[in-house]
């Protein structure tokens, strides 16, 4: 079930180059990124909506069941509740994780005028906040979960960078070579 997810902030990118993950390098290359929304928000009540219709879809009467036991284990479900993180800005927040195969193609990434993005243009950043098209899933067994395929990114608006600022040359004065000075 497709999910647009509307300004969220953008965390771990990587939207240009499929990616193993260091912990799990059996796992075939991936493009992913994580979106942050707050708790109360229409994102997280489309996400809820959608999940559990696909759950009910794949498991009939025991998706109710199924759900409870996903929610716990990152690997069967792709939303995390903020509260549970020693991180203060996720706070009252939850992020949903989004992956799409390498062999299906980069998902799509357009700034918000819909023009393509490069991994040049720097507008693809953790922290930047997003528009996000998703497709939610449920997987039976044997690797039973709740999972989000990354479809489209568009860039909403600059937001501050999540790891620090971006550096800059304010640290350095300009140099000037005079023609007679040598360089060693």
């Amino acid at each position: 079930m497709k999910v647009v997810l509307k300004n969220v902030r953008l965390s771990f990118p990587n939207l240009f180059v499929a990616t193993v993950p260091k912990d799990y390098p059996t796992q075939k290359p991936a493009y992913s990124a994580s979106f942050t929304f707050d708790k109360d928000s229409d994102n997280h009540k489309k996400l809820e909506e959608a999940i559990k219709t696909v759950a009910t879809e794949m498991f009939k009467d025991k998706g109710a069941k199924k759900l409870a036991e996903f929610r716990p284990n990152k690997m069967k479900f792709p939303i995390k509740d903020g509260d549970d993180s020693e991180k203060d800005y996720l706070k009252g927040k939850m992020t949903l994780t989004a992956k799409r195969q390498a062999s299906l193609g980069r998902p799509l990434v357009i700034n918000s005028d819909k023009t393509p993005l490069t991994a040049d243009d720097d507008k693809m950043y953790g922290g930047a906040w997003v528009n996000a098209s998703v497709e939610i899933w449920a997987q039976g067994s044997p690797n039973d979960g709740i999972r989000c395929q990354l479809l489209a990114v568009q860039f909403y608006k600059d937001g501050d960078r999540l790891g620090g600022a971006a550096p800059t040359d304010a640290d350095f004065e300009e140099i000037v070579i005079e023609d007679d000075e040598e360089l060693i």
